[in-house]
Parts: C-alpha cells; structure tokens; sequence
C-alpha cells in the first residue's frame, strides 16, 4: 500500500512538472553559485518569489535522482572545479540545451499549491552548489545573471556535520589546474595535514575554503554579484531592493517578505529558532554547537589560505563584503 502511495505521489509530480511550459522572455535567467548549508535554497527561493519565474535546484548534483547524468563530465566526488575542452563542451550543451530550456524536470517546483508556483514561466533561477570554480566560464558562456553567495564557514561546517554529510577536499587537491594555480608546498602540506590528521570539522572547513578560493580571489568584478548570507538576513530590506534591481525583479515587497520564511531546506531546529528569535537568530547558532577554543583553531585555516572575509570570533562578514556598511545588527541571546 505504501509502494502504491509512493508511486501514485511521483506521477502525480512529474506530470506537474511535464506540464509546466517556459514562454518567450528577454530578461536574463538567474545562476546562483552557493556552497551547500550556505543559504542557498532561501535565496533561490526569495527570486522564486517573482512573478514568471520558476527554478531548476542543483542540476549537477549527481548523488539524486539524474536521468541525464551521462550527459554532465565525469569527475572526482562531483564537484566541478576545471574542464578539458570535451568537457566544457559536454558542459555548455547541458546547461545551453537542458537546464536553460527547462528540461531538466525533476529538479523543477511541482507543489501546485504553492503561492508561486505556475504552469508557465518566462525565467529560469538555477541553484548550483558544486561548480564555483567555474564562475568565470559561466559568465564567459551564458548571457545570464550570475549571483554568489557566501556564509560563515562555521556555521555551514556545524551544519554539515550535523547532517553527516562528509566532506571532500581531496577533489580540489587532486585537480591539476587547481593544485598549480592555488597551493603551493606550504598550502599542499597544510591540506594533507588536515585531511589525514583533522577533526571532521576541520576537513569542511578546508573544503569551504578551497570551493570559494577561486571566487573569492575574483571579486570586483563586475560581472556577477557577490552577496552574504549574514548581510542578507540582517539586511533584508536592503538586499531585497540591490536584488530586486540588479537582477530585474519587479515585486520588491514580494521579496522582502520570503526572507521572513523557512526554506523548503531549514531544519527543525532552524525553524524553531526563527519563530522564537526572527531570522537574524540564524547568524549565530552555530556558536552554540563549537567551543570558542575549537573555533579559534578552525578559523586558523581560513588565514592559512589568506582568506579574509570572515575573521577572528565575529560571525559577520568584513566590511569590504558588505553592500550597506557595517553590520552591527545587535542578536538577541538564546
């Protein structure tokens, strides 16, 4: 009886899904370059929010339900970080020709009961979580908005953990173009000695810093967005409205209030912490599940890699990273 409930339950999605139909638009499709636990799904959600948009969520993720995972590169741990010129190609036509047109129908919204959710749709926003070494190339590729998105490392490494879900810095060591452009023997030996000796933690951590090195060392140009989580939540206004205008979304108010939601992805206990504290309580959580002598060590590695964004106790970003000034949102005590 459950196998029946089951399978009635994905028909009924996929043929939700089948149905829906892109129209002619001129406005840009959105790509959000995120790390996983890093907000991303509140994000892509907020520009769901907009009238004549639907969403495509990690059609690179290769560990779900994918049937055109042959068309994608082969690649270590699925994580995308360099191509060869058969696989820029393999690359481009998947995005050009699948996601971009709105093909890829599992990864698509099919809860019809869903304020925004609709049959028809004139853009695309497209959530990608392991590919952000190839911001450059996106942007180079497609005519699309790119938007990347940073969080504290120490919050996503608290939440990694917390759901099990591993963590694979060896798949930066072992890319070639990677290992030559970005670590030198002092780097490679730092590397080594955390995946091999490290706490679990520290292994997320040193992936958070080897995803976003490529990016983060691109930052002023003026070809994509950088935005972070902690600026948009403490900010929400704000953000809405530099969201709203940089990437031609019409329904600012719209916007601004999805920032007040839990994503489809929130955990329990985020929340049950948004509805006792607001959603600012979400910068800080993470400081109740690491020691303050834990996090010194962890944030050691950031400075390791010259990575200055996020530094010392603070759990805000620097200033340099932030749209409207300083954040001295005061957060309330749990």
């Amino acid at each position: 009886m459950r196998d029946k409930l089951i399978y009635m339950i994905k028909s009924i999605e996929q043929m939700l899904i089948t149905c829906s139909k892109r129209k002619t638009n001129h406005d840009k499709d959105i790509l959000v370059l995120a790390t996983r636990r890093g907000g991303s799904t509140m994000l892509m959600e907020i520009i769901y929010s907009q009238p004549g948009i639907s969403f495509v969520a990690q059609p690179t993720d290769l560990w779900r339900y994918h049937p055109l995972k042959t068309s994608l590169p082969e690649t270590p741990f699925v994580r995308f970080i360099s191509l060869n010129e058969a696989e820029e190609k393999m690359m481009y036509d998947f995005f050009q020709s699948v996601v971009f047109a709105g093909k890829l129908r599992g990864h698509m919204p099919w809860r019809f009961w869903e304020r925004e959710f609709s049959f028809f749709y004139n853009r695309l926003v497209v959530k990608v979580l392991n590919a952000k070494a190839l911001i450059e190339w996106f942007s180079r590729n497609f005519d699309v908005h790119i938007v990347y998105l940073v969080r504290h490392p120490l919050a996503v490494a608290s939440s990694i953990r917390h759901k099990g879900w591993g963590s694979y810095p060896t798949a930066f060591i072992e890319d070639k173009w990677f290992r030559e452009t970005y670590l030198d023997g002092r780097l490679m030996d730092r590397c080594n000695e955390i995946i091999n000796n490290g706490t679990e933690l520290e292994r997320i951590v040193l992936e958070w810093c080897l995803e976003n090195l490529h990016p983060l060392r691109m930052v002023g140009s003026e070809r994509w967005l950088m935005i972070t989580y902690e600026e948009l939540v403490l900010k929400p206004r704000e953000m809405t409205d530099l969201l709203c205008t940089r990437l031609s979304l019409p329904n600012k108010e719209r916007a601004y209030m999805r920032i007040a939601k839990p994503s489809m992805n929130a955990t329990r206990g985020s929340r049950e912490a948004m509805r006792e504290y607001g959603s600012s309580r979400l910068i800080t959580r993470w400081k109740q599940n690491i020691d303050s002598q834990t996090e010194a060590g962890l944030m050691t590695i950031l400075s390791d890699f010259d990575i200055d964004i996020y530094q010392g106790e603070s759990f805000l970003p620097a200033s340099w990273a932030c749209h409207f000034g300083d954040l001295d949102v005061e957060i309330p005590n749990m």
